[in-house]
């Protein structure tokens, strides 16, 4: 869960979906932010919730990307930076009734760092690309694979041979577009809407979400001749994975006013069974057997999951790492950063021992401001990774109203 806490051990607000840009209105008396419903991405919706009487209330929703939030000196508004689709964002403006309007528009995007009481804006101007880099630990060597503005990594085959990505930004249109990159292929082949969520091992299914409607999936063959609805019942689809055969999913999910738990669901339209009784993280790594599963946990926890015996273990670790697959040993291999590389280690499960096992050396580039989570083939042979570039200069404007 994540809590809003005003004063400081107060809670007047909790959510299952990531909060941030939080502002206090000049009064006191509201908090303003950003709620962003899906894991990893920036798509949500503005909101208040009154200090006293701890009502929120949603005062616009709907953005494909929002970020940078601020009070109007008047407290009568929210000003913030969002776009309907794509990462080229707007300065608008939401009156507490949640009338919204747009205040400025630059080319490339825009982020609202502050307002001050004399109405002036601090805003950051930038341009924003991420990039796709595929590699060979064998071969030790990288290639970058980026097809449009905005491509993520989201899986690989388990020979490596091919990719599951997705593009979220301008290029990707409004309801995303899903795609896969075959090994020596000149063209990554669109099959579908929507975000990419996981392929199976054998490269041959690929399950997407409704990027306006968190509670549909769709099932699309990797051709892109197939499209199949996935039928949840209501719940909220949080994290995705496929299970052994490709016969069954295993979900971090949530139904309305209920916290995310892990459930398992055959495909395409069976019940959504409880994998597991206790909350569910919101990602995780699967075994190839499906028995195990393995998240990470703030306070500097990997958990493992017995999903056949509903049981877990907790291993405390002295720095964040975070799992990426189990190896055929039932080791989890994980991977943190360090300087400019991902530092990948194995992860006994019975001990907590944490072994070396390889450095991935990135690129030189300038305006890397965030590294997505590695990606690695079945077989350990070949990963995926992509980061995301910002150039930007910050500008104080007067005169917006």
């Amino acid at each position: 869960y994540y809590s809003i806490e005003y004063p400081a051990g107060q809670i007047i607000y909790r959510s299952d979906a990531r909060l941030d840009d939080l502002r206090v209105s000049p009064g006191g008396e509201r908090v303003a932010f950003v709620e962003h419903p899906v894991p990893g991405d920036d798509a949500g919706r503005v909101m208040t919730v009154d200090a006293s009487s701890r009502e929120a209330r949603v005062l616009s929703s709907g953005w494909g990307s929002v970020d940078g939030l601020a009070w109007n000196p008047s407290g009568r508004e929210v000003w913030f930076t969002a776009a309907a689709s794509g990462v080229e964002r707007a300065l608008n403006a939401v009156s507490l009734s949640g009338t919204v309007r747009k205040v400025a528009q630059m080319p490339g995007g825009m982020e609202l760092r502050d307002i001050d009481s004399a109405g002036n804006v601090l805003i950051d101007r930038s341009t924003q690309h991420m990039s796709m880099m595929l590699g060979n630990f064998e071969k030790e060597t990288q290639q970058d694979i980026s097809w449009l503005d905005w491509s993520r990594a989201v899986a690989m085959s388990e020979d490596g041979k091919s990719v599951l990505f997705d593009e979220s930004g301008s290029g990707g249109g409004a309801g995303y577009s899903v795609f896969i990159e075959h090994t020596g292929s000149d063209t990554p082949k669109r099959i579908g809407e929507g975000r990419a969520m996981d392929m199976s091992s054998d490269g041959r299914w690929v399950l997407a979400q409704d990027a306006h409607d968190e509670t549909k999936l769709m099932l699309i063959s990797a051709d892109g001749s197939t499209h199949q609805p996935v039928q949840g019942g209501g719940i909220t689809y949080r994290w995705v994975r496929f299970l052994p055969g490709a016969q069954s999913i295993l979900l971090s999910g949530a139904y309305p006013n209920q916290p995310p738990r892990l459930y398992k669901q055959q495909l395409p339209d069976g019940l959504v069974v409880p994998a597991f009784p206790e909350a569910a993280p919101d990602s995780f790594v699967v075994s190839p057997d499906g028995k195990m599963a393995a998240a990470f946990e703030p306070t500097n926890r990997i958990v493992l999951f017995d999903l056949v015996r509903s049981r877990k273990r907790v291993l405390q670790v002295v720095k964040p790492i975070y799992p990426v697959a189990f190896n055929r040993s039932g080791e989890v291999l994980t991977s943190r950063m360090q300087d400019r590389s991902i530092v990948l280690e194995l992860l006994n499960p019975r001990n907590g021992q944490v072994a070396p096992y390889r450095r991935i050396e990135m690129p030189e580039a300038p305006g890397i401001v965030e590294n997505l989570p590695v990606c690695v083939s079945g077989d350990f042979r070949s990963y995926v990774y992509s980061r995301l570039q910002s150039l930007s200069t910050l500008f104080a404007v007067s005169g917006w109203k």
